[in-house]
């Protein structure tokens, strides 16, 4: 069984991925002895071939997440992989083993993908469990917040939905942290515009916008203060290093579309409140598609490098932002 679960909404997509995971657990395996991750970006063939032949003592399937794969940087294992897992008859939804791949955004003009990785994303996108995420719509974000609130017993004003999501340029990760605090502090009654500001949610919000207008100005100094502010404040790093990763994707997008389009049409294309389009379109004007693209690709080279032990996080943000 294959599932490909992928797209620009990372929150939902990594939420499918805990789900199928804890249903597996409760089904199969308790003590997940036969579950492996594996990074994608440097497995090769022989190694995914391993862990799916690998049996078990205890039961008879597997669960294999194999996480970036498109990130892989070998020439020939997109189509080998594909012959191996059509050789296998692993897209059978009777097979023993779960083989899940999980991506970020891909196919789309925005991450598009060369010509050697388009056929076994056709391949893996075709399967009857596959799942595309993609960037909400403001409505649709504002539909996420009142159903979160609804499965904790609580309602929210829309005006206040929409404020959330506004201040948290509809990020999910943050929205969603958010949520929990709300749900905590407001024990009864809806939930209105005021309750935002007292949990504190106007001022962290303020503050990540005065960052990320910052950056987007490339003002390194005023960036490295709000940075430590924000660090010292208890913000954790690699939630900000999060942010800052999808602040240069928006100015990405958004500049993509610079003198084609309105910001109303924008906002509709990629699916961004009109909001966070119209001060995004202001910060584009600071860089070239370029260096746009190159200090996203360094951040997330940074994530990558952080998360594998090879690099000190705080050192490698301050030097990324002292040289925008």
């Amino acid at each position: 069984m294959i599932i490909f679960l992928y797209g620009a909404d990372t929150f939902r997509s990594h939420r499918k991925l805990k789900e199928i995971r804890q249903n597996f657990q409760d089904k199969v395996d308790s003590g997940a002895s036969s579950i492996s991750t594996l990074d994608g970006a440097k497995i090769g063939i022989k190694e995914i071939a391993e862990q799916i032949n690998t049996g078990s003592l205890f039961v008879n399937k597997r669960l294999i997440i194999i996480e970036d794969f498109f990130n892989n940087k070998q020439e020939k294992i997109f189509t080998e992989l594909k012959d191996y897992l059509e050789k296998q008859k692993l897209a059978d939804l009777d097979d023993r083993n779960v083989l899940i791949f999980l991506d970020g955004e891909l196919n789309t003009k925005n991450s598009p993908l060369k010509t050697k990785t388009k056929t076994l994303f056709g391949f893996l996108a075709g399967q009857k469990l596959s799942q595309e995420f993609k960037t909400l719509s403001p409505l649709q974000l504002n539909n996420f917040v009142k159903e979160e609130l609804a499965k904790e017993g609580k309602t929210i004003s829309p005006a206040a939905a929409s404020e959330l999501v506004a201040r948290h340029q509809g990020g999910l990760w943050q929205i969603s942290n958010e949520i929990k605090k709300l749900t905590y502090f407001k024990t009864e009654g809806r939930i209105e515009s005021k309750d935002l500001e007292e949990i504190g949610s106007r001022a962290y919000g303020e503050d990540v916008f005065s960052f990320t207008d910052a950056l987007g100005s490339r003002n390194k100094k005023l960036t490295v203060k709000l940075f430590e502010e924000q660090i010292s404040a208890g913000i954790d790093i690699e939630q900000m290093l999060a942010m800052m990763i999808r602040h240069f994707k928006i100015l990405i997008q958004v500049k993509s579309f610079e003198g084609k389009k309105t910001s109303g049409a924008i906002a509709s294309e990629v699916g961004l409140h009109p909001f966070v389009v119209s001060k995004s379109l202001n910060q584009a004007k600071n860089f070239s598609l370029s260096e746009l693209t190159e200090y996203f690709n360094r951040l997330v080279l940074l994530d990558y490098e952080n998360k594998t032990g090879q690099k000190d996080l705080m050192n490698g943000l301050t030097l990324f932002m002292v040289s925008l």
